[in-house]
């Protein structure tokens, strides 16, 4: 009997150790797997009134106390993404030639032609198009190139001799679109041609998607067509296209920060900039899928090693593994189209901790200093065929006099009513009168040049509205010259 009870006992004890081992484990197993798994993806959308959306500054701020990882997008324009953008694209069930314009038409108006960088990360669009929103023609050509292939159509890149230009292949035929210059060339039939067939002579019109002019009245040089036509100097050349960089678009935040978008700042207008502010005390990761500019409040030896990076930084992370002293910035270029806030707004966010984000929204900064002359880039060309069609009815210019009522005809006409020239032109014709009183030398110089239609656009699209008077020396040489290049040979 008590050897029974002995033996029910052990049973008893061994059964017991087993159940508290399998506790045990099943515990440690969650809590591992706690620590490991990932937190559940989120999706946010809300939407926003604002009264004056062009001087308003939007913030998100973590107010948790884990990171949050997300993609953003502000109006279905910031952030520009290669995959999202081409199942944007492609969702409109459009044909496959649409969808290769509309991919043309999204890059050639949001980007522009300046030098930033020679490295190739800039071929990415996501760079490109968010951040930088200026580029070489080959850089313009490859982020184009690149959301075409997204979008599973065949494109590759020309070299031809200065120029760099894409080409997609719709049905089996392959169509020249210049996202750089804004254009692309028809056949007498309206026919799209490609390299090949322009340099072989069939281009009749050019178009930028809007007006369509005859090319037989226009001189070669605005266009760059003449680049075309040495066959000898144009190749497919791949390397545009290699290792270009893949870009989620996944912004990290962790505890405290908090994300600026976007704002004006000294030294780097006419961009703007996104600003990352991190509270003192902050430490973790830290990441914007764009192009790093500077940076303050950090450690010497923070900076230095954020600077060492200057314009790009690996995968775009920085990892604060010591508190900051301080309150800190980093600060990245953003294209100054974006985030082009209206009056009623959309917001999406998708990620991760979506709840801890606060948004808030703030009054934007005056544009402080304008950069040197030299980076503010000289002609954009996406606008000219709209002024060319205007062209021929405005008044000649015969004297400075009457550039004032060339200017009134020309907005008027371009914006459909009758413009106020006191409010726009009147405050930059002074200027320009007030510089000619002190260089007499240069009025000759504008004058003869106000006959070139490249030249006039030049005078009444960009005159001064990016440049303070006291660059205006820099601006008439340099918009001289390009004049002078652009006059057709005689």
């Amino acid at each position: 009997m008590l050897d029974h009870i002995g033996r029910k006992n052990r049973q008893a004890a061994t059964r017991l150790t087993w159940l508290f081992i399998f506790t045990g484990i099943t515990a440690l197993v969650l809590f591992i797997s706690s620590c490991t798994s990932k937190p559940p993806q989120e999706q946010r959308q809300e939407t926003y009134r604002l009264d004056h959306p062009e001087q308003t500054v939007v913030h998100l701020t973590n107010t948790g106390p884990e990171e949050s990882q997300f993609f953003i997008d502000i109006n279905q324009g910031w952030y520009l993404q290669r995959t999202r953008v081409a199942q944007r694209i492609k969702a409109q069930n459009i044909g496959q030639e649409a969808q290769a314009r509309a991919a043309w038409r999204l890059v050639a108006k949001t980007t522009r032609n300046a030098h930033l960088t020679s490295a190739r990360w800039l071929h990415a669009p996501e760079y490109l198009l968010n951040s930088a929103g200026y580029g070489f023609c080959d850089d313009i050509a490859s982020a184009l190139a690149t959301i075409w292939q997204e979008m599973g159509l065949p494109s590759r890149i020309w070299h031809l001799g200065g120029h760099v230009v894409p080409e997609v292949n719709i049905g089996g035929k392959w169509q020249m679109y210049d996202p750089d210059l804004g254009l692309y060339y028809l056949s007498d039939a309206q026919q799209v041609l490609s390299v090949e067939a322009i340099a072989g002579g069939a281009a009749r019109w050019v178009t930028n998607g809007t007006q369509t002019v005859d090319l037989q009245n226009l001189p070669s040089p605005v266009t760059h067509q003449e680049k075309f036509l040495r066959p000898e100097d144009n190749h497919i050349n791949s390397w545009f296209l290699d290792s270009i960089p893949e870009e989620s678009g996944q912004f990290i935040l962790g505890p405290g920060a908090r994300l600026s978008c976007c704002d004006y700042h000294p030294g780097y207008f006419p961009n703007k900039v996104v600003k990352i502010s991190l509270p003192a005390g902050f430490k973790g990761l830290i990441k914007a899928p764009l192009i790093l500019v500077d940076a303050d409040g950090f450690t010497a030896e923070v900076e230095s090693q954020i600077k060492a990076g200057h314009y790009l930084l690996p995968s775009g992370e920085i990892s604060i593994r010591t508190p900051l002293p301080e309150l800190s910035h980093l600060y990245f270029l953003a294209n100054r189209q974006w985030p082009a806030l209206e009056n009623e707004n959309s917001l999406f966010l998708e990620g991760t901790r979506l709840q801890q984000l606060e948004v808030s929204f703030s009054p934007s900064a005056s544009s402080g200093e304008l950069a040197d002359f030299h980076h503010i880039p000289s002609f954009d060309f996406k606008d000219y065929l709209t002024f060319l069609s205007i062209w021929p009815q405005l008044p000649k210019v015969k004297s400075l006099e009457n550039l004032k009522a060339t200017y009134h005809r020309y907005h008027s006409i371009k914006a459909g009513k009758t413009i106020d020239i006191q409010l726009d032109f009147k405050p930059r014709y002074e200027a320009l009168m007030d510089f000619l009183k002190q260089n007499p030398e240069y009025e000759e110089v504008i004058l003869s040049s106000l006959s070139q239609p490249e030249f006039l656009y030049f005078i009444l699209e960009y005159f001064l509205k990016e440049y303070p008077s006291v660059q205006l020396p820099g601006f008439i040489e340099q918009t001289y010259k390009s004049a002078i290049t652009n006059q057709p040979e005689q």
